[in-house]
């Protein structure tokens, strides 16, 4: 499906945006609007509160689900509580929980960088750890094992 704007014929990419700033601001890191307008999309702020995400997707050929605080363990079955899990948005996760089921139902492209890599791990019914260290590939000292090199290769989908 071609959600292209009619006024341009470079695609529209939705951005998630960090929770508000102490001046109350959305904030999206500028590497990324960078990176969309380097590639020749045009970048679209998506902020976390807006109810119907299917709508935001309408206008959109691709999405970004940007990195941030630590998404609220409670999403994938962890205490919620837990002491070393840090800028918790009860209001981001709800967006981006909806946005990212909606992106994946629709089969729409999508790039998670970190905490949206995460949460598309999640909502695939994956499972999380709130703590690396506490992983079962984690060495005694918190160290990650086990892990891969991945090579993303260009144009791959």
């Amino acid at each position: 499906m071609n959600r292209t704007s009619p006024f341009s014929n470079r695609p529209l990419i939705g951005v998630t945006t960090r929770n508000r700033n102490d001046e109350g601001d959305f904030v999206a890191p500028g590497r990324y609007v960078d990176a969309i307008r380097a590639a020749g999309g045009i970048p679209v702020l998506f902020p976390p509160g807006e109810s119907e995400p299917q709508v935001l997707l309408s206008w959109v050929d691709g999405l970004v689900l940007t990195g941030g605080g630590d998404l609220c363990p409670s999403t994938y079955g962890e205490d919620p509580q837990h002491p070393q899990v840090r800028y918790v948005n009860a209001e981001r996760d709800r967006f981006e929980v909806a946005l990212a089921q909606a992106v994946l139902a629709q089969g729409i492209p999508v790039l998670g960088i970190c905490r949206g890599m995460q949460l598309l791990n999640v909502v695939s019914g994956g499972k999380l750890f709130a703590v690396a260290g506490r992983s079962p590939f984690a060495s005694a000292d918190g160290v990650l094992a086990g892990m891969k090199d991945v090579l993303v290769l260009k144009y791959a989908r």
